[in-house]
Formats: C-alpha cells, structure tokens, sequence
C-alpha cells in the first residue's frame, strides 16, 4: 500500500558487496536505497511503498570483484482502503442518496395517482 514500509530480500547474489535497489513505475525512477550482502550474497533492505499507486519494477544489483549480478521482480502499490466511521470499508453508494432517490420514486408516483384520479373525475 501506498507509502507502507516493507522488505526487499535477496540470494544469490555477489558476496560481500553493496547491493543497490532501484524501482521504475508510474512515479518514475525511485532509489530504495543500498545494503551490504554477506559471505553467502543474501540481502535484506527495510524500504518505503512509493507514493504513487501502480505497478512498479524492482532492480537490485551487485558489483565486486569480478562478479556483477542482478535482479528483478515486479510488485503492486495500491491506494489506501477508505473506511467509514465504525471502521467498515467503504463500498457502494452512500446510503442517503439511495433515501433521497426513493423519496422522489415515490413523490412521482403520488402526483401520477392524483392526476389519474382527477382525469377519471372530470370525464365521469
């Protein structure tokens, strides 16, 4: 979601090097940051969800001694789930327009019975 923390996590990678994290998407080109892998080429980065909603693609590359290696992945951000008072999510229309439509359903359908009568009326 839209500016919630999460983890990036790596294997295979070069070992003991600094490994760089970059995403391309809708917000365009953002730096994760960089962590250092250990003996094994495993990294882990606490990063940021960008700001804007979409589908973004994940970089993480290494460089050290002779070895250049990397990685992709794709991921989603999504927007934030509006919640109403009460702590329910927000779906569907608001439950006073729907009142207010049926309240003039049903003014309509009072003017049309009186008009109805008064014809019925005047031609007997």
């Amino acid at each position: 979601m839209v500016g919630q923390p999460f983890t990036l996590t790596g294997t295979n990678l070069c070992a003991n090097a600094t490994a760089t994290f970059n995403a391309t998407g809708p917000g365009g080109s953002i730096d994760l940051g960089s962590a250092q892998t250990n003996g094994s080429g495993s990294v882990s980065l606490a990063a940021t969800a960008p700001s804007t909603p979409g589908t973004y693609t994940v970089v993480v590359s290494t460089t050290a001694g002779g070895c250049s290696l990397s990685a992709s992945l794709v991921f989603t951000v999504t927007a934030p789930i509006v919640t109403m008072p009460g702590g329910l999510p927000a779906t569907g229309n608001d439950p006073s327009s729907v009142g207010a439509l049926a309240a003039f359903a049903l003014l309509i359908g009072a003017a049309l019975v009186v008009l109805a009568r008064r014809r019925r009326l005047g031609a007997g």
